[in-house]
């Protein structure tokens, strides 16, 4: 709701309510459209969606919600329909707005379907006085589509734009409506709002070679889908695992191909004397509401579905999800798996339920095939998962994945670090460079070798069966699947740990970098002014779309250009000052850690993102890679963003906070967020300590006040050591006095 009211006051476009299938978002965005209509009694609210039938629920929530709240609450407005057959939302207490004119009262609810609002408005039907607010439920279907463009231009008027509240349980990465609020369905279930699946795999043994549909990010064809549903075999082993094991699944919901093969496996339950209905969009609209009702009071014991059950359905008396439908898509996954997770009676307490999947010898495309290993156990799952923290040796980015908080059960043995911020599906790595008093030893040297073995061996101490065999005296050409002790031209010594992601990879680095500090402490290493703390943040490209990818990459180099004097009062002033002989140079870069503006100055000058060509030329270029965010890397392969402005440390807290404050920046230019500051350029990064002026620009950031009290403490540190130090002194003074 804040986030809407900034969006309201800066006249922006709009924020999505992100929750993981099941997680009710139905029911909390209802509870907001009452307080919207509390804080604007004059307006009415539009509720979008792309069918009739998420509108009933969304209807029939809000009038169950008017009936119990009447006495008591004023701003309970009357419902209405705009559009669409008179049984379309099956309510008595939903009035039709005359076509045409649909002039609803203060405090009304309207329902229509993006379908319904674009043929009035071709057919110059549309003459409605313009909403407070839109609710767009399901706002990943339709956004860039015509209907979508035709909606958002309709809200553009002289006195701003409409705000809009996003509804959707798996967000796109090309959504222009970023979260504001966001639990994803592995959260939910960790925090017990949710059912927990019990995974049960069967094997059909049908060999199958499919083809992908609709462009490299498309699903299997639907000609494809047909082979699978065609065959007896496999559909009566799908009936007769139902049939050993029915009273422990108990009510069923199936998943299936196509119509046809909903069809075919309801009348062979029947057979099975398995009480049964299927439910698409081949039967009337009556036919299907009257089969949902049925089964939710226990006349049925499977209903089965192809595509109409996967979202806004609530049928929480489910016990078991059957999935005879396999899919490229981890956004239909999730809502074909997530429709057995609501728990019965709404309580908070644990529950589960069997998800079954009915898996095939897939020729092609396997790889890509989601299945309840790979997204319970990949990047979409980090809280049900237990396991390492580790990658597979590549970074990799899940577009869908949201900002999640560290917790003290992940983290018993560092309580500060509770709170940090880390993104789902983001992996990250860490090079920690390591020196000694003197002069850098040459890599084969016995001095280099002794050092680089007391390192090697804290390394395996700290993670197990997850560091390489040896130390490396050059650049170990290896993957990132483990940890590696390197030989570095300027330090001496480099840590880079394997791929590593979500909580579990933020405690195994906290182990290392104890163990680090631990030989520290005992003067076998040594961090100081030539030392650096490297982060690689794993970031993709759209493939489709270089446009896309230009405008993330524009938005993240002027986010960083307005931030890096903030930025610098959080780093040991030998990062951003160069330090020699014990005097330093405000005003001169370090060496290795140039202003973003001394490469990209004319990008980040620019009003609108370049051509991708231009920024990767910039990055290519050798010289190009020792600036605060180094690019080279993603343009390279390693699909990661390098942060090169922290200065060395084996501190655990301190990596972990500069771990949670990039991962919100990246997230802020991947969801759309372009920051207005003054673009020129520096020659060198001069930390300010005052307050951060541009902090009125974010958004509402989940987390990121944790963040900023973290960089407030950092940065009483940090200024302490300018005070300190008579080359800096004069600085800080000149800062306060401006200030």
């Amino acid at each position: 709701f804040t986030a809407l009211k900034r969006v309201r006051s800066a006249k922006g476009v709009g924020c999505t309510l992100h929750l993981g299938t099941g997680g009710g978002k139905t029911f909390t965005a209802n509870a907001l459209v009452s307080r919207w209509q509390a804080a604007h009694p004059t307006g009415y609210v539009l509720w979008v969606s792309q069918s009739w039938w998420l509108l009933r629920q969304a209807a029939a929530n809000r009038a169950a919600h008017a009936d119990s709240a009447a006495a008591s609450d004023p701003n309970e407005g009357p419902l209405y329909r705009f559009g669409g057959a008179a049984a379309a939302l099956r309510l008595p207490h939903v009035a039709s707005t005359p076509a045409g004119h649909p002039r609803p009262p203060p405090g009304a609810v309207v329902y229509t379907t993006l379908q319904t609002f674009l043929a009035r408005k071709r057919g110059g039907q549309l003459r409605a006085p313009r909403p407070s607010l839109v609710v767009w439920d399901e706002c990943h279907h339709g956004e860039h589509a015509q209907s979508g463009r035709a909606l958002r231009a309709w809200l553009k008027g002289r006195d701003g734009v409409v705000p809009i509240l996003g509804l959707t349980a798996t967000p796109r990465r090309t959504t222009t409506l970023p979260p504001a609020f966001s639990r994803t369905f592995s959260q939910l279930v960790a925090d017990r709002y949710l059912a927990a699946p019990r995974f049960v795999d069967v094997r059909t043994e049908l060999s199958w070679t499919p083809t992908r549909s609709l462009g490299s990010h498309g699903d299997f064809s639907p000609s494809d889908l047909r082979v699978l549903a065609t065959s007896d075999a496999r559909n009566r082993q799908i009936l007769s695992h139902y049939d050993a094991h029915r009273q422990r699944y108990g009510q069923t919901l199936v998943f299936a191909c196509d119509v046809d093969h909903a069809d075919a496996l309801a009348a062979l339950a029947t057979r099975y004397g398995v009480s049964a209905v299927s439910v698409h969009s081949g039967n009337s609209r009556e036919a299907n509401a009257a089969a949902v009702d049925r089964f939710r009071v226990g006349a049925y014991a499977m209903i089965v579905s192809v595509g109409m059950m996967t979202h806004g359905v609530d049928l929480p008396s489910i016990d078991t999800v059957f999935l005879c439908r396999p899919t490229l898509s981890d956004i239909l996954f999730a809502q074909m798996a997530g429709r057995g997770a609501r728990i019965p009676g709404g309580e908070r307490r644990e529950a589960s339920f069997n998800l079954v999947e009915f898996t095939d010898n897939v020729e092609r495309f396997g790889d890509a095939l989601v299945t309840a290993r790979t997204f319970f156990d990949g990047a979409g799952s980090a809280g049900l998962s237990s396991g390492g923290g580790g990658g597979a040796g590549r970074h990799a980015f899940d577009p869908t994945g949201q900002l999640c908080r560290l917790t003290a059960a992940g983290l018993p043995a560092h309580p500060a670090l509770v709170g940090a911020l880390y993104r789902q599906g983001q992996t990250f790595g860490f090079e920690v460079e390591l020196t000694i008093p003197g002069g850098v030893p040459g890599p084969r040297s016995r001095r280099w070798r002794q050092v680089a073995d007391a390192v090697h061996g804290a390394l395996r101490s700290a993670a197990p069966g997850h560091v390489t065999d040896a130390p490396s005296p050059g650049y170990h050409r290896g993957g990132h699947e483990r940890w590696k002790t390197e030989h570095d031209s300027s330090t001496g010594w480099e840590v880079v740990s394997r791929v590593l992601q979500g909580e579990a990879g933020v405690a195994e680095l906290a182990r290392v970098l104890d163990a680090l500090d631990a030989l520290a402490a005992a003067g076998q290493v040594r961090v100081n002014h030539r030392t650096g703390l490297h982060l690689h943040l794993g970031w993709g490209f759209d493939d489709e779309d270089s446009k896309q990818t230009a405008a993330r990459l524009w938005r993240l180099l002027r986010w960083v250009h307005l931030l890096e004097p903030w930025l610098g009062s959080l780093v040991a002033p030998s990062r951003v000052a160069d330090y020699q002989r014990g005097r330093y140079a405000v005003g001169r870069p370090n060496p290795y850690c140039a202003p973003v503006s001394s490469v990209y100055g004319d990008v980040i000058a620019r009003r609108k993102p370049p051509a991708l060509g231009v920024i990767r030329r910039l990055a290519s270029r050798g010289d190009h890679r020792n600036c605060t965010v180094n690019l080279q890397p993603l343009f390279a392969g390693l699909d990661t963003v390098e942060v090169r402005l922290h200065s060395g440390t084996t501190d655990a807290v301190k990596a972990g906070w500069w771990l949670a404050l990039w991962t919100g920046v990246l997230w802020l230019a991947e969801y759309g967020y372009a920051p207005v500051g003054s673009w020129r350029a520096r020659s060198a990064v001069v930390p300010d300590f005052g307050p951060p002026a541009w902090a009125a620009q974010l958004p509402a950031i989940d987390g990121w006040p944790a963040v900023m009290a973290w960089a407030a403490r950092r940065r009483a540190e940090v200024q302490a050591l300018w005070h300190g130090h008579p080359d800096l002194r004069g600085h800080v003074e000149v800062l306060a006095r401006s200030a």
